[in-house]
């Protein structure tokens, strides 16, 4: 796999990385409002 210059990418962009964990973390945080509200209105 080649970056942009060429150059062999070992690892993926840390702002993907970053992404990914943020997206995970959104994740979770509508599965929690989800299942609290269920426990509240369901």
């Amino acid at each position: 796999m080649l970056d942009d210059r060429g150059v062999p990418a070992v690892e993926p962009p840390v702002d993907h990385r970053l992404e990914a964990a943020i997206n995970a973390v959104r994740a979770t945080i509508q599965d929690v409002v989800i299942q609290h509200g269920v426990l509240h209105h369901g």
